[in-house]
């Protein structure tokens, strides 16, 4: 049996809670949980089941999603949490068919109890994944399981599983995710607290210089960092894989017309703007402007539309221009007061704010922007540690009257070419900038018609 859904809307359907010997319908504070961990912050409940945990939840978070099998049970858990709150307004009931469409990748805390032990492995391993990428980079995932041997469904009564403690530890282990805290109450229930391993480049670029003087202690594999490095001295933990030192920056130019995108599938890739659509399995996301996608949206009607950007696996960063004052803070998003056009951060896993628009720094809160979404990926390269930088469709050139290999962008290659030249000076002194004070790293270009290719070496991707 691959997944236990079915059998529970069966149960529900035939009253099994109102039956169940052991379920009441009393409140209950869950003492797993920290206040820190749910207070003002985006929290999940998997199985929220009539809502006697969800309440208390509530009352400390910014915002809930609360998850279960049906919506009839969902609609008792509305009446039941009102009962006790006043009111649902900050939680958002969703269906186990549902969810992965509607809550975003912004989560801090992920709480289930008394449900991982009635669905299945599989069932668990797309939880698990599922939030992986959906949790905020701080985000931790708190979750009960039932130790034992039992694996089984049958239709008249809950499906069991239980885990050994190896089994669970090995959940999140392929999951990429750091255990800790385990939990064992009465001998046979487990509660296991994790976190993402820290990918953020406010990390990264915190913790650079350590990373660098104790290489030979601390390996990397692709954007995830081991330890959870403090202030104070950690043991330095080995990682059996090894840091991806080259990384491809892909963006527009039309000299990546025709081109293959399978051949750079298999390696760290940032991806810019629109060729977020293009990469296939993009490491990263980074833009300081995705209008592109409303303008997609309203041209095709089946293309990626905001909703299927936000399912993106690679992590999102929108970078913010904070020397223009026309970049207006409200809330947790920003309005371009040109046109009132308002950037819904929700997607991104992280939001930078950069002020400076020249040069390139070596940390995240000394971020250049250069005024263009393709600086700003060849800035995060540097400060995520790439030593092997390839840029692909960097052109700063148009190209037979081809402003980009894609197209909905609907500038003129005249007016292109004015952006073009004025983006030319900041791409030419942050790398004169970069070979000076730091030949270590290579900057490559891969475009044979790139106005850049003066300054860096040009190679062709084979």
């Amino acid at each position: 049996m691959n997944n236990t859904l079915s059998i529970w809307k069966y149960l529900i359907r035939n009253n099994y809670f109102e039956k169940h010997k052991l379920y009441d319908f009393t409140p209950v504070i869950p003492n797993t949980i920290e206040y820190n961990d749910i207070k003002d912050k985006i929290v999940v409940e998997i199985g929220c089941g009539y809502g006697r945990e969800t309440w208390y939840i509530a009352s400390l978070a910014k915002k809930v999603y609360a998850i279960d099998v049906s919506s009839n049970i969902l609609d008792k858990a509305k009446k039941f949490i009102t009962k006790q709150n006043g009111h649902t307004d900050n939680i958002e009931f969703l269906t186990a068919e549902e969810y992965k469409d509607k809550i975003p990748n912004n989560v801090n805390f992920v709480y289930s109890r008394l449900v991982f032990q009635h669905i299945t492995p599989i069932q668990s391993k797309d939880y698990i994944d599922t939030f992986y990428n959906k949790l905020n980079y701080d985000g931790k995932i708190l979750i009960q399981f039932r130790l034992g041997s039992t694996k089984g469904a049958c239709r008249n009564k809950e499906p069991n599983f239980q885990y050994s403690l190896e089994e669970v530890r090995d959940f999140f282990n392929k999951a990429d995710l750091d255990i800790i805290k385990e939990e064992i109450k009465n001998n046979k229930h487990l509660y296991m607290t994790v976190k993402k391993e820290l990918d953020s480049i406010r990390f990264i670029a915190k913790k650079r210089d350590k990373i660098e003087e104790d290489n030979n202690k601390l390996l990397i594999h692709d954007e995830h960092i081991l330890s959870d490095l403090e202030e104070e001295e950690v043991p330095i933990v080995k990682r059996e894989k090894i840091l991806h030192k080259v990384v491809y920056v892909v963006g527009g130019g039309s000299s990546l017309e025709d081109f293959d995108f399978y051949k750079i599938m298999n390696k760290d890739t940032i991806a810019i703007n629109k060729a977020i659509l293009y990469v296939p399995k993009s490491n990263y996301f980074i833009t300081m402007d995705y209008t592109f996608l409303d303008r997609i949206s309203r041209k095709t009607h089946n293309a990626l539309s905001k909703a299927r950007f936000a399912k993106q696996r690679c992590k999102k960063y929108f970078v913010v221009a904070g020397d223009n004052d026309y970049l207006v803070k409200e809330g947790e998003n920003y309005i371009d007061k040109r046109w009132n056009y308002v950037y819904h951060l929700e997607s991104f896993n992280e939001v930078i704010y950069s002020k400076k628009n020249s040069g390139f720094g070596m940390t995240i809160d000394d971020f250049r922007h250069g005024c263009s979404s393709g600086y700003c990926g060849i800035q995060l390269a540097i400060i995520m540690g790439y030593e092997e930088i390839y840029l692909m469709g960097f052109d700063l050139n148009v190209n037979d009257n081809k402003t980009h290999f894609h197209l909905g962008y609907g500038m003129s290659a005249y007016e292109f070419q004015k952006k073009l030249n004025f983006y030319a000076g900041y791409f030419e002194k942050g790398l004169k900038q970069i070979r000076r004070t730091h030949p270590e790293i290579k900057i490559i270009s891969c475009s044979p018609i790139s106005r850049l290719n003066k300054i860096i070496p040009y190679e062709e991707i084979k």
